[in-house]
């Protein structure tokens, strides 16, 4: 998220007055969850592109590390989003406890988007805060399908390393290499298998 989106962000108004029932505090909280959730987003977008690039070149100690930060960034986003139904319930009013006790399939106040809360604010803020929404949706949207496209491509990856261990497999039972799964042939020498495996498909 960058400096110049936050400076926006205040000088339209974000902590321009409570609406809508939400108080100052409330605004600000949202504006700052917002905030983070589309910093954090942003950051995990950049790894994605990291990994499809390491796995363009099937460079594993790369495709490793992208994992373990993605993973990072997974838990990051699970606590915001932790903080978001915690902030929901209270604007919504209702204790934790209020939830468990309502009948199976009573609407779940928590439930609710970040914009439509974001709605229910007047003024500058509101237009702020609908700004910031929009902007958590679109990169949303972006890193949903640069996941898709990393799977894709990694179950190519697995498909293709396969494939080059079977031709491996099939190229040693044709040189007789192995006479059985882990034995060599009598007689013959580990560099005694001369057959050209094709390692650029």
């Amino acid at each position: 998220m960058s400096t110049m989106m936050r400076d926006d962000a205040k000088a339209r108004g974000v902590r321009a007055g409570a609406s809508g029932g939400l108080t100052d505090l409330q605004i600000r909280r949202l504006e700052a969850l917002l905030l983070g959730l589309i910093e954090h987003h942003e950051r995990l977008e950049g790894v994605l592109d990291e990994h499809r690039d390491a796995l363009a070149k099937a460079d594993a100690a790369r495709i490793g590390v992208c994992v373990e930060r993605e993973q990072m960034a997974g838990r990051k986003l699970a606590e915001l989003d932790a903080e978001r139904t915690a902030l929901l319930r209270e604007i919504a009013g209702v204790s934790l406890r209020w939830q468990l006790s309502q009948p199976a399939g009573s609407p779940d106040p928590t439930k609710a988007t970040l914009t439509s809360v974001a709605m229910r604010v007047s003024g500058p803020a509101r237009d702020a805060l609908l700004a910031l929404a929009g902007t958590l949706r679109a990169v949303m949207s972006r890193v949903v399908q640069k996941q898709q496209v990393i799977r894709t491509a990694s179950q190519s990856l697995m498909v293709h390393m396969r494939s080059l261990f079977e031709q491996v497999s099939l190229q040693l039972t044709h040189t007789g290499t192995y006479a059985r799964p882990g034995q060599r042939a009598a007689g013959m020498h580990a560099s005694a298998v001369v057959s050209t495996l094709d390692m650029t498909s």
